[in-house]
């Protein structure tokens, strides 16, 4: 409640009545003494009165009218007092004296550039003056200058360094500023100064709810009614907290306070509208807003509530009137507008639905209540194709937005609840038959959940509501697709464009059966017909893209899926799909653009900050990473793949204590414990803490006892903990238990290679390529064993086996140019060696192999320059320094060479050539 903290802060500034009144009639003189006399009680209202009597008897005392304003402020009352006030000033109060208590009231009706205009700094000493650099500082707070605020507040403090009033403003700056810690740092020391100043054990509560929720937040907001029981923002603070706890009769009980102080006042009548609602008295609800007044008929939140109580109500156009109010105040209200829309349908409008929510739909921010309502609004109206469209993306969205409780069903189905809503959609069907809108929606849940053969039935009750309509023909061809009844599902496509020929849903589904059967000629002549009447046909373009992935032909793919977001700016998931392919083909200037695009042009859905964060991975921007990862979940909330991204980065990261909250806070809520659960076998592993790790091996076995995974991980703790036999153990229980396919012989192999059983490595490796010659994986780790057991002929074999699948690898093509050259064929690791060189021309590793084979082979002039390139690329790497120094030798360049083993020597680095590093270095001292 931001907005109301201002008036509060006025209340708190030199609010001491001065002495007695100078007055003449002894009969208002003596009412102004019982005004004061009341005022030291703290009977504020009868001081009121008798200050009141006094200017009934002698209305034209300027003295009495400003003692009278002086009270109204105590009361928080500013148009009293702002009456009073100004009517002091005609009747010849210097307007100087004035200034600072009507700039108090200004402040309390929140007429900000009126105290800039009567407070002028200059015109104030001392004690004064710092009130008025506090005055000011909320008069600019007011106007959101917080900056000039600031300013002004922190002059105060100069002149007063222990003026608890003045550090609370500061405070009230920095909480203002999102600078959470500055403010309880600046609030601590004010109550410090003063315990019982109230405005500062308001703020307090408020940064205390902030940080650990209402319950702990509520003592501060009572501390502060014990010192000041009339003070109306704690009041309604302290309802608003009691609100948040659901202990609405208590809250309701302040708020009764409030309303025999201010019975009209805006804020408590529109909170206790809220507490009404949340009865299910809406009745009362109403009556509380009507009490409000005008303010509440600006207030954004109360014309949304008079539209959610008419829409329950079902006072459609009441509602609708309501909420189009809201709607020209605010006119990016996502809620309003859903519900102005729901409103417009339930009228019999829904053109003027369609108008209203597709604002929405276009700029990415309508969830799958806006998609469901702009589907029935356009199946109302005849439009199959684009009612289908919308249906589809309903079900397909994953919602971000709070519910709308208006239409139970959708409302649970935008929850992720698809069980609620098909019980709820069941029962509507049992209720009314021809429910056409429940019958698609079940039918296109059963789809989604891959109940094909229940989405049959729910097909044919949808074809049997709707004859002469192609939805539900195309929904049971859909269900057929997923039975696998492919000429069947053909049929009812082919119906539904019958009925309809320009249905393009159906058509599209015709094409990818098209393309599942191989026959992508035909399915790319659909794609382009459709495209040749619309332009704009997202799926069409999708579906090209699609052929173009499945051809390997990215940059068609790229100029496809560009197309997609130029005839879909709104569909955020495509651009997502451009990303990815430009974060496939590392192509990462382009795949930042888009994320950087789908981050501005889409602020309210994570997708944009997902991409740049696998993006600042690959890119190795580990600290962005983690951050951008960080703000993905603040906007999707507790989501276990954001989870699961963010604890890798923060593993990359080394914030290996942030990755295991992640992950253990994660684990609260994740429906796949085991995949959270592995990820932390894996920082457990990497910080060696491995009783740890077997203890998260452990929960995935008590969740599965008979699944291999606990096996693998186990294996690979073992592994880790250098116990090879004991992981070779767990592996092979692993692959019992029906761990299959390269990975798990991979580890097989690892763990025989670890107990140095090369033998029975190379052979594990060996059987399984007879039976499985594609993997190049498995093939590649026995190349290396190879390598690594120095058995070159096999290496070279296995080498040349990859490099027939794919003559461009660059890492095949090095390592089999350096083992031809440790077999003398000094031509043929040359060309090798020069063919990995081309294709990577800066990687410092390639260079040196290449390099190195030119000095072997006398080419030393040649080498040298590779040589010099690639230390200049990795200055740190010794063994290239060597190489280096060999070839400066070799080019009669001795004193260089022996200047940089020198370095090589006392580096201290440890690699395959340094002994005959040493050695040469001899042969030069000499």
């Amino acid at each position: 409640m931001r907005s109301f903290l201002i008036p509060c802060l006025a209340l708190s500034i030199g609010m001491a009545m001065p002495a007695l009144a100078a007055v003449d009639n002894s009969e208002s003189a003596e009412y102004v003494q019982e005004a004061e006399a009341y005022l030291k009680k703290g009977n504020l209202e009868a001081a009121i009165i008798q200050y009141k009597n006094a200017a009934r008897v002698d209305p034209k005392n300027a003295d009495i009218r400003f003692e009278l304003g002086k009270a109204y402020l105590k009361k928080a009352d500013g148009l009293s007092a702002e009456k009073e006030l100004l009517r002091a000033i005609e009747l010849g109060k210097p307007a100087g004296e004035v200034a600072l208590d009507l700039s108090q009231a200004y402040l309390i009706l929140r007429k900000f550039g009126e105290v800039l205009e009567i407070v002028d700094e200059d015109a104030f000493e001392g004690e004064d003056k710092a009130q008025a650099y506090l005055i000011l500082g909320m008069a600019h707070q007011g106007l959101q200058d917080q900056d000039k605020a600031l300013e002004y507040l922190q002059k105060g403090a100069e002149l007063k360094k222990n003026d608890d009033n003045i550090i609370v403003g500061i405070a009230q700056i920095y909480n203002f500023k999102d600078d959470y810690e500055k403010s309880e740092e600046m609030v601590d020391k004010a109550l410090a100064l003063n315990p019982k100043n109230a405005r500062a054990l308001m703020l307090k509560g408020e940064l205390v709810h902030r940080r650990e929720g209402p319950k702990k937040s509520l003592d501060y907001f009572s501390n502060a009614l014990q010192y000041e029981p009339k003070n109306i923002n704690a009041m309604i603070k302290k309802a608003g907290v009691l609100f948040d706890l659901k202990r609405d009769d208590e809250s309701l009980e302040v708020l009764d306070g409030v309303f025999k102080l201010i019975p009209r006042h805006p804020t408590a009548n529109y909170l206790a509208a809220v507490i009404y609602a949340r009865k299910n008295e809406t009745d009362k609800a109403t009556e509380y807003l009507d009490r409000g007044g005008v303010p509440l008929d600006k207030f954004e939140p109360a014309l949304m509530l008079r539209g959610v109580l008419n829409y329950a109500q079902k006072n459609y156009a009441q509602s609708i009137y309501y909420l189009s109010r809201l709607i020209d105040l605010n006119p990016d209200h996502v809620v309003g507008r859903r519900l102005l829309g729901a409103s417009l349908i339930r009228q019999g409008d829904p053109e003027q639905a369609i108008k209203v929510l597709t604002p929405l739909a276009e700029s990415g921010k309508g969830g799958s209540v806006v998609y469901a309502l702009l589907g029935s609004a356009h199946l109302k109206l005849g439009n199959y194709e684009k009612g289908t469209a919308f249906f589809e993306k309903a079900v397909e969205a994953r919602p971000e937005e709070s519910r709308l409780r208006t239409q139970l069903a959708l409302s649970r189905l935008a929850a992720g609840d698809s069980r609620s809503a098909e019980e709820q959609l069941t029962e509507i069907l049992e209720n009314d038959p021809e429910a056409s809108q429940a019958a698609v929606f079940l039918t296109l849940i059963s789809l989604r959940q891959g109940e094909y053969a229940k989405g049959l039935i729910d097909a044919e009750r949808t074809i049997k509501q709707m004859p002469d309509n192609p939805v539900g023909y195309n929904l049971k061809g859909t269900a057929l697709v997923g039975l696998n009844r492919i000429d069947e599902a053909r049929e009812f496509f082919n119906k539904a464009l019958e009925i309809n020929p320009d249905y393009n849903t159906a058509r599209i589904n015709l094409a990818k059966l098209d393309v599942n059967e191989g026959k992508t000629d035909e399915a790319e002549k659909i794609y382009r017909d459709i495209l040749a009447k619309d332009k704009n046909y997202l799926a069409a373009w999708l579906g090209l893209s699609d052929i173009a992935a499945r051809q390997n032909d990215s940059q068609k793919q790229e100029e496809y899926l560009q197309q997609a977001v130029s005839a879909a700016p709104e569909n955020i998931s495509v651009r997502v799909q451009l990303s990815e392919l430009y974060l496939k083909e590392r192509r990462l200037d382009k795949a930042k653009a888009v994320a950087n695009e789908m981050i501005q042009d889409f602020p309210e859905n994570g997708a944009g900050y997902e991409a740049a964060g696998k993006l600042d991975r690959l890119m190795g921007n580990k600290v962005s990473a983690v951050a951008n990862f960080q703000k993905l979940l603040t906007i999707i909330g507790k989501n276990e793949k954001g989870y699961l991204l963010l604890g890798l980065a923060q593993m990359e990261n080394e914030d290996y204590s942030g990755a295991r909250n992640t992950y253990k806070e994660a684990l609260e809520f994740a429906g796949d414990k085991k995949a959270v659960l592995t990820e932390l076998v894996r920082l457990e592993m990497i910080q060696k803490n491995y009783s740890s790790a077997h203890s998260h091996v452990q929960a995935i076995r008590d969740m599965d006892p008979d699944g291999f995974s606990a096996s693998v991980l186990d294996g690979r703790v073992y592994l880790a903990e250098g116990k090879p036999e004991q992981a070779l153990k767990y592996y092979l229980e692993g692959q019992e238990k029906g761990a299959k396919g390269g990975g798990i012989i991979i580890s097989i192999a690892q763990a025989y290679e670890d107990m140095g059983d090369f033998a029975s490595s190379h052979a594990t490796m060996a059987d399984y390529l007879s039976t499985h010659p594609d993997d190049v994986v498995v093939r590649r780790n026995l190349a290396n064993s190879y390598l690594t057991a120095a058995d070159n002929d096999n290496a070279i074999k296995q080498y040349e086996a990859l490099l027939a699948r794919n003559d461009k690898n660059v890492v095949n093509l090095n390592n089999l140019a350096w083992l031809y050259s440790q077999k003398g064929e000094m031509d043929k690791a040359s060309d090798l060696g020069k063919q990995a060189y081309e294709a990577a021309p800066e990687n410092a590793s390639i260079i040196d192999t290449y390099a190195w084979i030119l000095v072997s082979s006398g080419q030393h002039d040649e080498g040298l320059e590779l040589l010099q390139k690639a230390i200049s690329k990795t200055p740190n790497n010794m063994e290239i320094r060597y190489h280096l120094a060999v070839a400066l030798h070799k080019s009669g360049r001795d004193g260089a060479a022996r200047q940089e083993l020198e370095q090589v020597v006392t580096s201290g680095v440890s690699f395959a050539g340094l002994e005959e590093a040493k050695v040469l270095l001899q042969q030069l001292r000499k």
